[in-house]
């Protein structure tokens, strides 16, 4: 038998594990982290940040709205930090430390494990943050001229 639960259900049980040094391992939902991650379809392995939340990290976080969001961190300020998802172009300013709840330590997408301390993640969060606004021009190019080749 299958069970819907919401977040605010679950966080209790994930920041127990976290806080007992372990890992938590879940499949997100949504397309904001597109292409890095599609939704119910890769999963993501959290784990507690014992040390600083860097740029291009991919963390866990409570919106102020109450919502959870898992998005990536483009800009980190004096108090705060500027998160982003991978499909996104509009950023999010002014999360706190406070409000950031794991970071993710490893993706899996279709079966393939990624370490997302890896020299080879870093090259691609900074390809994939660097180059968040020509994917959405190429996409938008590419449904228009779709549209004209098959006369929609």
């Amino acid at each position: 038998m299958n069970k819907v639960v919401t977040m605010d259900d679950i966080i209790p049980i994930i920041s127990q594990k976290l806080s007992a040094k372990g890992q938590v391992v879940f499949a997100p939902k949504g397309i904001s982290m597109y292409p890095t991650l599609v939704g119910n379809r890769d999963s993501v392995t959290l784990q507690a940040i014992e040390d600083e939340v860097k740029k291009y990290d991919i963390v866990l976080y409570k919106r102020t709205s109450g919502e959870y969001v898992l998005h990536r961190v483009i800009g980190v300020e004096k108090n705060s930090y500027v998160m982003r998802g991978d499909n996104q172009i509009v950023a999010e300013a002014g999360i706190s430390r406070a409000q950031i709840i794991a970071r993710v330590v490893q993706y899996n997408k279709r079966g393939v494990v990624y370490n997302c301390g890896s020299m080879k993640e870093r090259l691609y969060s900074f390809f994939i943050v660097k180059t968040a606004r020509m994917r959405r021009f190429y996409y938008r190019l590419r449904r228009k001229i779709g549209r004209i080749i098959h006369g929609r």
